[in-house]
Order: C-alpha cells, then structure tokens, then sequence
C-alpha cells in the first residue's frame, strides 16, 4: 500500500490537517501564558474551562449534524467560519503584543467559536475517512494520518517556542491565512462521501427529540460504549505525563548525572522535556517501521500488545524517579503506542452503522477531553495520596480497561469480518458490471 493509493480525500485531509495543525500548534499550546498574561491566572482558568465544556455540546451537535446534512458542508461550512475567526483575533491584537484586556475576551471568544467549529467539523472529517476507506487500507490510513499530526505538533511546539513571544502577532495572521487555505480545499476539492437520506433531514421543531434520539441508539451500543470506557481508562495514563508525573518528577526526582562522562546532568523538569520529546521522535521516526514488523500478525494480538507495552510504560512512569528507567520505559510506551493506534481505528470504524457515523465519532470524541478531567482529578489525588497509592490506581484502571477490551474483542473480530466480506462482495459486484 502506498499513500497515492489511498482516495484522494484521504490525501488532501492529510496535507490540510499537517499545514493547519503546525499552525495551530505553533500558538495553542502556548495561549494559556498569554490568557494569563491579559486576564489573570483565575479567570483565564475559568474561561478555558467553560470552552472545554462548550466544545463537548458542539461535538455531539456536530456529530448529529454531519449524519443529517453530509460531512462536507458541515466540515466547509466550519473551517470558514473559523477563518474569520482567527481574523477577527489577529485585528483585535493589532501588532503589539501587550497586556490588553480586551483584546485577551475578544481572542477568548473567538477561540469559544473556534473550539465550536472544531466540534462541528471533527466528527465529519472523521466519518468521511471511513467512507472513503476499506479494511485492507485502513489500518495504513490511520498510520499516515498518525504520522502526520505527530509531525505537525512536533514542528508547531519547536517553532512555538521560539516565535510565539516575540512574534504572536504576526502569527495570528498566519493562523487566519492556515484557516482560510483549509476552508478553500475543503470546499473545492474534497468530495462529498455521505448524502443524507431525503426522510433523514433536520425537523427544526422536534430538533432536541431527533436530537436524543439520535444519541440514544449510540448509548444504547452496550459494545461501542465498553470500547469507549476500555480506551479511556488506558489512555488516560498517558494524560499523566504532563500532569500528575510531571508534578511529581518536579517534586520527588534528584539532581542526576545522565551522561557522567560529560558532566550532563538533569532533574526532574529536564527530564520531562525529554520524555516528550523522546515520545515525538520515536513516534515520527519508528511509525512505519513498526508498522511494517507487525503487519504480518493479526490485528488482535497488536491491539492488545500494543495497550500492554503502553500501559506498562506509563505506569512505570508514574512510579520510578530514575532517569534511565524512565528513558527505558518512554520507549515502551511509545512503541505500545505506535502498535495499538491502527488496530484500534479500524476496530471503531466498523462499530458505527453508515448513518450514525458522525454521531459515534462524537461520542467517541468526548475520550480525549474526559481524559483530560481524569488526569486533573489525579492532580487533586496526589495531594492526599501518596506516590504508591497514585501508581496502584493507574495499575487498577490499565487492568480494567484491558478487561474490558479484552471481553469485546470477539465482537470486534466478528464486526469486522463481516464488514470485510461485505467489501469484498461490493468489489466483486463493480468488476462484473465493468467487465
């Protein structure tokens, strides 16, 4: 399989999501400092966390919407909308980059739209893949598109770190031209995948009934909702790393010589910057080699390997202060990491039936932001608990989520044998009309 091979929405969703997200990542990472800056620490914390909240109602809107009106008029429809956005935050900061309260709320509000619009268009970008994508190709799919954005938050959080003081301005601008360049490929190359039944359209007046409705065949999924909470229990470890761990490696690692014969030494802050670094690089540069070592072996036994050498990583994370245990064990981590993503993207996208697509996606999206809350309420934990305590409740909640997994893998294995032989039947049938 080669990357010309896959549909050309595929490829253009690749290209547009590594130039946006380089951006984006250029600036998001980093716009606490300045809501800080501008706002206070307080308020900046609760404004974030307001946009958080909204940007999970947006989501499941999004989702319901992109299964009622098609995945690329939503998606369009978005990626303008957050043009202007970006716009609009460039104007209000002008080209100095100062304390100024009411430009920090306009750039605030514009980023609640922004965070809406990304729940919009997430679930639809997300169900299009699918659309477009077989079993034969999807697990090399998600490896390209893992790759990419990996790569994309790499160069973003590089280049942040040396543009974003200095150059925050400017690079509003870029983030508006980014957008605007996003907008016009969605809107005039890539195709529509999904065109809503006629019956299926929005009845405005019974829109929160079709609306629950809708969600409720999702929550009724007993499989799909088990593979969700299985998936968030094991990644949220890795949620920890910048959170809890990053505490207590702050707090608890000494002062260690990592290369003794040059007088290298680094503590538990320095460590950090490392390990994530550690994590991108193995990420970009062993994505496909591990693909290609696994590629012979069934998608089952990756899967759960893969959540093993991850969860195990993380754990020991959690726990040792040492830095070539915790050097030893990224890189297992890291590994799990690239060994379980594709297998587990193609498991997902044979849960969801054609016409709720978007509206899975969107639960399934809810993962990241409530392994977000997971790793604060860790936070609050570690004041009360000790450093043993926190390690036993990670090592508690990555069994239970292998549990978990484990007892809906032959639902898995059997949706997706069958989706396969649907595949193949469809191809079969296009050849004979052809031939």
């Amino acid at each position: 399989m080669k990357f010309k091979d896959l549909h050309p929405n595929v490829r253009l969703r690749v290209f547009e999501a590594f130039f946006s997200d380089t951006i984006s990542g250029i600036i998001f990472p980093f716009m606490a400092i300045y809501f800080s800056q501008n706002l206070g620490a307080g308020l900046a914390g609760i404004l974030l966390s307001i946009n958080i909240f909204i940007g999970i109602i947006a989501s499941f809107y999004g989702g319901y919407l992109a299964d009622k009106i098609g995945r690329k008029r939503l998606w369009a429809i978005s990626e303008f909308i957050r043009f202007f956005s970006a716009l609009i935050i460039a104007i209000a900061n002008g080209f100095d980059f100062s304390s100024n309260h009411t430009a920090a709320l306009i750039t605030i509000g514009m980023f609640l739209i922004n965070n809406i619009c990304m729940g919009f268009s997430g679930p639809a970008a997300g169900a299009m893949l699918i659309d477009v994508s077989t079993k034969e190709n999807r697990n090399f799919m998600y490896s390209v598109t893992f790759w990419a954005n990996n790569l994309a938050a790499a160069l973003g959080s590089l280049l942040g770190g040396f543009l974003f003081k200095d150059y925050l301005p400017q690079l509003f601008v870029l983030l508006a031209i980014a957008y605007f360049i996003s907008a016009i490929i969605v809107t005039f190359f890539i195709s529509e995948t999904y065109i809503a039944k006629t019956e299926d359209t929005i009845n405005k007046i019974n829109i929160l009934k079709d609306i629950f409705q809708k969600y409720s065949v999702v929550f009724k999924d007993r499989t799909f909702l088990l593979f969700t909470l299985g998936y968030l229990l094991i990644l949220s470890l890795e949620f920890q790393l910048p959170n809890y761990i990053a505490i207590k490696l702050s707090q608890t690692m000494p002062e260690q010589n990592l290369l003794p014969f040059l007088g290298f030494k680094i503590d538990g802050i320095n460590i950090l910057g490392l390990l994530r670094a550690e994590n991108t690089i193995i990420v970009i540069f062993c994505m496909f080699l591990v693909s290609k070592i696994v590629k012979n072996l069934k998608d089952k036994h990756v899967w759960l390997t893969g959540f093993i050498f991850f969860s195990l990583g993380y754990i020991v994370l959690s726990y040792s202060n040492n830095a070539y245990i915790l050097i030893l064990f990224m890189v297992l981590a890291s590994v799990g990491e690239l060994m379980y993503y594709a297998p587990h993207k193609t498991y997902l996208s044979v849960l969801p039936p054609e016409h709720l697509r978007s509206s899975y996606l969107a639960v399934n999206d809810l993962v990241i932001r409530l392994s977000f809350l997971i790793a604060y309420i860790c936070i609050y934990l570690s004041s009360i608990l000790s450093h043993i305590l926190m390690t036993l409740i990670f090592i508690a909640m990555a069994i239970l989520g292998l549990i978990i997994l484990s007892s809906i893998l032959p639902l898995l294995e059997k949706k997706l044998l069958k989706q396969t032989r649907i595949s193949r039947n469809i191809t079969k049938w296009r050849l004979y009309i052809y031939e």
